[in-house]
């Protein structure tokens, strides 16, 4: 399901790899990543000369977080994910620091709006 939501999203020529990862509240967690668009893996600024960027993280739900919405059953069991959408939306605009995407400068909201049309 992952990696049909990634191709989807990016495209069918993207490579595709799956890390064990460290979410809160799952357990297994995996990570999925994407190679880079800016750089197609090669390594650059945006995906920190990596050629990878996370863009999407999932797991198992732990059986404590069940409990504790009142979930005792043995039986129940849960499965989350979450696509990262600041990173998306950098790559896709060939933004090399998400934290740009926080700045509230106009001159970079101008840009972004420019970029896409």
């Amino acid at each position: 399901m992952l990696a049909f939501v990634a191709r989807a999203i990016y495209g069918e020529e993207r490579r595709l790899r799956f890390r064990p990862k460290f979410y809160p509240y799952t357990e297994p967690s995996v990570g999925l990543d994407v190679n880079c668009l800016l750089c197609d893996g090669a390594g650059c600024a945006a995906c920190h000369e990596a050629g990878w960027v996370t863009v999407l993280g999932s797991g198992m739900i732990h059986p404590n977080v069940l409990r504790e919405f009142g979930y005792y059953e043995s039986g129940v069991r849960g499965f989350a994910f979450g696509i990262g959408t600041t990173r998306m939306a950098s790559q896709w605009l060939g933004i090399s620091k998400v934290k740009m995407m926080y700045d509230v400068d106009q001159r970079q909201l101008e840009w972004m709006g420019r970029s896409r049309a």
